[in-house]
């Protein structure tokens, strides 16, 4: 089965699509249209303070087509540990039909300025990140979709070319340490460094396949 998603956030300010939610449905209307067979992301969302009004917009033009599959990037509630009916997680699953991927979430080691850097508030932002799946993946009273899937970004914080200096960037939310590479290309030591976050990922990951 291949699975795809027509456009990233859609309602993120950087992209095309921010202020056209009509042109953000007609791609999903498009690759539907191409590949009748295929599974289809019909709309994957920052969690931004547009993210419910813009959804709403983009269902009105995709009326016809039924979507009943959404993506979501649930950053601001998996790191302030928010799991309420105002929670934006919460509030998307009442506006949304169907099932919804976490399509992008994970613990933030560091996401300036807001966020130091931190990789124990990161290992239980990664805990809790389950939790909130685990939350909302069973129906509920008053919800229109529940939690299918949980893709956690990313593995990797970040990458050091050769001769590039170690400047950390705004945002990390790694699994483990960057990849630090020497001047032939080879893996420096420290390259990849387990942290915290990756050990409690793995062993919820593993409670859970059994």
């Amino acid at each position: 089965m291949k699975s795809f998603q027509p456009w990233n956030e859609l309602n993120n300010k950087s992209q095309p699509t921010y202020s056209s939610p009509k042109l953000a449905a007609g791609y999903y209307k498009t690759l539907k249209g191409v590949c009748k067979k295929c599974t289809v992301v019909a709309a994957d969302i920052l969690d931004t303070s547009n993210a419910i009004t813009y959804v709403k917009k983009f269902m009105r033009y995709a009326k016809k087509q039924h979507p009943r599959l959404w993506g979501l990037h649930n950053y601001g509630d998996v790191n302030r540990f928010r799991t309420g009916s105002s929670s934006l997680t919460a509030r998307f699953l009442k506006t949304v039909p169907g099932k919804v991927w976490l399509t992008e979430t994970g613990g933030l080691v560091s996401f300036l300025p807001n966020f130091k850097k931190s990789t124990s508030r990161a290992t239980k932002a990664t805990k809790f990140m389950f939790t909130l799946a685990d939350r909302f993946s069973r129906k509920r009273s008053g919800f229109r979709s529940t939690v299918a899937r949980l893709y956690p970004y990313t593995f990797y914080g970040y990458v050091v070319a050769p001769g590039q200096k170690n400047v950390e960037p705004r945002f990390d939310a790694g699994l483990v340490g960057p990849l630090l590479f020497n001047s032939d290309y080879s893996l420096a030591p420290g390259s990849g460094k387990v942290r915290p976050a990756y050990k409690a990922f793995k062993k919820l990951v593993k409670s859970r396949s059994k």
